[in-house]
């Protein structure tokens, strides 16, 4: 009877073990089936989804295709306006001031006040509204952001060119100073959200992408040099940037990894200044701010238009539209020069080399003997690469630091508001002032300046640079 009931005790604990498995075999699939269906599944699976999408190097270049695509196009239509501007400019100073002689100083130099008063209230809008667009680059997402600032610069290029006027033309400008950056950096933050920010496969399509660009701005530099009236190269940029912003609302995906939504905006957006904390995360981001703020003191001269046309009667919008074309090649051609530049002379002096460049440039410009030297001046921009070298630097920098890239650019945008607000003024009053005796002193002062950078701000600046960053010299 003992082995029986040991061999029945057995088979107890074995049919019990079986159905314990079983059980708990029934529990787990239980648990995965209410997993299945609970909405709480949703989320884990879409950010396998994406996680899949951002490794897949298909989507990467797909995505950045689209968006460089949508870049160029809106490259073209700037081309095609800038030159229509100044003649806007000058029709609608024309009809409010109808008593003034056409091609006089005097005349010159209200189309260059009105152009200078123009850029500050543009800027102090750009300024007061920096921080929310930056911040809803980080919240709402880039895409949203890319399609609103087209559509809304080209409904404004639609009113200029059904109803011109001085005071609807101040308002577009205004409204363009704010819609115009919000796409450039909503365009490059998306890039770094697919590529890395700050490395080198980020500047590489960064490089890539200002290749692209720079053709598209040469292209539409020459078809708006074609239209006769101002008014119908605004109304065909109006239709073409509505246009872009329709494809890239039907062929993009947002590229950011964890938006905040709208309620993640704060009453603090609404101070200016609260995005300067940025730069004092680290005394890298610091000496980086500043530098780049010296180096823009100079580059607010906006006096060429004027000036050329006060020195060489014969300068107009074409030869306007010719040196632009020409700036625009060389522009192109340097970006394959920028990496072998920066791997030979380092960032330190990659960015020294491009402060001596601009000064030579200026001096120039401003002694030319004859009008067809301004075009052998954008020559120099083949050996400038300081702009992305800094900018390569600040990236980084903020990447480790932890700094978004929508609060990174409002910091920017409002880091450079001062330069822009002031230097404008001091230039436009030199000029008027000494406008009769030495009509070239703006460019002197200007070309100082970036003298005294390349020789003390940048080695300063670089030399304060974080280990992880990359090289200094």
């Amino acid at each position: 009877c003992l082995p029986v009931q040991a061999e029945f005790s057995i088979i107890a604990v074995a049919l019990a073990y079986e159905s314990s498995i079983q059980v708990n075999s029934y529990n787990q699939a239980g648990r995965r089936l209410r997993a299945m269906l609970s909405p709480r599944s949703a989320p884990p699976v879409r950010e396998r989804a994406r996680r899949h999408r951002e490794t897949d190097n298909g989507y990467r270049r797909r995505m950045a295709c689209y968006m460089i695509a949508a870049r160029c196009l809106n490259a073209s239509v700037m081309g095609m306006v800038v030159t229509a501007s100044t003649s806007m400019m000058y029709e609608l100073v024309d009809r409010g001031s109808r008593s003034m002689k056409k091609g006089s100083s005097s005349q010159h130099a209200l189309v260059q006040r009105f152009s200078t008063n123009l850029g500050t209230v543009a800027t102090l809008a750009s300024f007061l509204t920096g921080p929310v667009v930056g911040a809803l680059l980080d919240s709402v997402g880039r895409l949203p952001s890319m399609v609103l600032a087209l559509m809304l610069s080209g409904v404004a290029r639609l009113s200029v060119a059904t109803k011109p006027s001085l005071a609807l033309y101040f308002g577009y400008r205004v409204l363009i100073s704010i819609s115009t950056p919000a796409f450039i950096n909503a365009i490059s933050a998306a890039l770094g959200d697919l590529y890395g920010r700050g490395s080198e496969d980020f500047l590489e399509v960064n490089l890539w992408a200002s290749r692209c660009v720079l053709p598209s701005l040469v292209l539409g530099t020459s078809i708006g040099s074609r239209f006769k009236k101002p008014r119908q190269v605004f109304l065909a940029c109006g239709l073409c940037q509505i246009a872009i912003a329709s494809f890239l609302a039907l062929a993009c995906k947002e590229t950011i990894h964890r938006r905040g939504g709208v309620s993640s905006l704060s009453i603090d957006l609404l101070n200016p200044l609260a995005c300067l904390k940025t730069y004092r995360r680290s005394a890298a981001l610091t000496s980086l701010g500043l530098l780049s703020t010296c180096r823009e003191l100079a580059t607010h001269l906006s006096v060429d238009a004027v000036y050329n046309r006060q020195r060489f009667p014969a300068w107009g919008t074409k030869e306007e539209s010719t040196q632009m074309i020409v700036a625009q090649l060389c522009a192109f051609l340097s970006t394959f020069f920028t990496q072998p530049l920066i791997r030979r002379f380092g960032h330190q002096g990659a960015t020294s080399l491009q402060g001596l460049c601009d000064a030579a440039g200026l001096l120039v410009t401003a002694f030319a003997p004859r009008m067809e030297v301004l075009y052998a001046v954008p020559l120099l921009t083949l050996v400038q690469c300081g702009c992305a070298s800094v900018q390569q630097a600040v990236q980084w920098e903020a990447s480790i630091q932890g700094v978004g890239q929508g609060e990174l650019s409002s910091a920017e945008a409002n880091r450079g508001f001062l330069p822009s607000l002031v230097m404008p003024h001091l230039f436009t009053g030199v000029y008027v002032r000494f406008s009769e005796k030495l009509p070239a002193a703006p460019y002197l002062l200007a070309a100082a300046m970036h003298v005294a950078v390349a020789g003390i701000a940048v080695p300063e600046a670089f030399s304060r640079l974080n280990p992880e960053a990359p090289q200094r010299s």
